[in-house]
Order: structure tokens, then sequence, then C-alpha cells
């Protein structure tokens, strides 16, 4: 697979669009436990249930505006180079830094509810 660098990012949250700097987003599917009596020998049985993405993106934060809304699902979509996801999402925590003569970042890390489309750049 080829390297690519990556020179724009955008996050919607509730509308509004966001200038992602960086970002990180998992799939974790759920185990779930289906050994019973007929299973032979000591081992467990398992099968992959239901997929979660959580994620992480900081961005950058213009000191004027609003944090976006905290605890409630709105219409998301991350996009960079083309590939985005979107659905529905929450943010679960939001962090924002700053230093003196520097841009003000926000970190929010969230996780996506129902489903979500990926879409890979063509």
């Amino acid at each position: 697979m080829a390297k690519q660098v990556l020179t724009t990012g955008d996050f919607t949250y509730n509308s509004i669009t966001y200038g992602v700097t960086s970002m990180e987003i998992s799939k974790i599917a759920d185990e779930v436990d289906v050994t019973d009596s007929a299973t032979s020998g000591n081992e467990r049985e398992w099968l992959g249930g239901r997929q979660a993405r959580e994620f992480s993106i900081e961005m950058w934060k213009d000191v004027n505006e609003a944090d976006p809304p905290l605890g409630t699902s709105y219409a998301f979509e991350l996009d960079f180079e083309g590939f985005s996801y979107s659905g529905n999402a929450v943010l679960l925590e939001i962090v924002s830094s700053a230093q003196i003569d520097q841009a003000c970042k926000m970190t929010v890390r969230g996780r996506t509810t129902g489903a979500v489309t990926e879409t890979p750049a063509t």
C-alpha cells in the first residue's frame, strides 16, 4: 500500500464543520460467548458480535465558537482526502488546549451510534 500524506480533513457534527488536524478511528467487534455443554474439550467458543466505532479527533478551535454538544447523538461526517465516514455519533469528551501565541485546539472523543457509511477515496 502506498503512503498517502493527508493535507485536508473536516469533521462535521450537528451541521457545524471543523478543520481536522489529526484523527484516529477504531472498529471494535463484540465477542459473543456461545460455549455450551456440547462444546468439546475445555475451550470456549466465540462468535464476532456487533461493531462499534470509537474516534478521537484533534481540530482547530475558534475562541469565539461554542464547543460542540456533549452527550447527545447528532449526524456526523468525517472526511479526509476523499475518504469519509458518516452516520450518527455522540461526543463523550472534549478537551480544549491553548498556549500564548499558538492556535487553540480541541480534542473530541466519541462513538458512533447505529449504522456508519464508509466511502473510500476513488
